[in-house]
C-alpha cells in the first residue's frame, strides 16, 4: 500500500445537501449551539431546540423548519421528519415521516408529526401525493389537509 505525499489518504468529505438561509433564534442540538446563515448541512440527523430556520436545499427546494424539530436530511431532494414541523415549497421534493411519504409535484405544503406521531399533511398551492403506511397514494391539492 503507497501513501501519497502528505501521509495516509483522508477520507472524502460529505456533500452538502442544504445551507443555513435565514434563521430566528435558532439552536441546534446537542448543545444547543446557534445554526449560523451559510453554514452547510450534510446528510444526517439535525435536532432544532428552538426558533425556526430555512434550508435551501442543492435541488432548489426551501424548507421552513420550526423548532422544536427533528428532521434527517437524506438528500438533496429528501428529508425525513421524525417530530415536529416543516413547510417546504419544491418541485419534486419528498418528505417521509414514520407514517407517510409525501411527494410534492411543484408547490408549496406543510407536514407535521405529533408527539402521538400522527402525520399531518396541508397544501397551500399546488398539489402532492401524500401515501400512508404504504398504500396507493392519494393527491391534495391546494387548499386541502389530510
Amino acid at each position: 500500500f503507497i501513501w501519497s505525499r502528505g501521509g495516509p489518504p483522508s477520507e472524502p468529505e460529505a456533500p452538502v445537501l442544504a445551507r443555513v438561509t435565514r434563521t430566528a433564534a435558532a439552536l441546534a442540538g446537542p448543545g444547543p449551539a446557534p445554526l449560523a446563515v451559510g453554514q452547510g448541512l450534510v446528510a444526517g440527523p439535525l435536532d432544532l431546540t428552538h426558533g425556526v430556520a430555512e434550508l435551501r436545499f442543492a435541488s432548489g427546494a426551501v424548507a421552513l423548519l420550526q423548532g422544536p424539530c427533528s428532521v434527517r436530511l437524506d438528500g438533496p431532494d429528501s428529508l425525513t421528519l421524525l417530530a415536529g414541523r416543516a413547510v417546504v415549497r419544491a418541485d419534486h421534493f419528498v418528505v417521509r415521516t414514520a407514517a407517510a411519504t409525501v411527494t410534492d409535484l411543484g408547490t408549496e405544503f406543510g407536514v407535521g408529526v405529533g408527539p402521538d406521531g400522527v402525520t399531518q399533511v396541508q397544501v397551500f398551492e399546488g398539489s402532492v401525493v401524500a401515501e400512508w403506511d404504504g398504500r396507493d397514494g392519494r393527491r391534495v391539492a391546494g387548499g386541502e389537509a389530510v
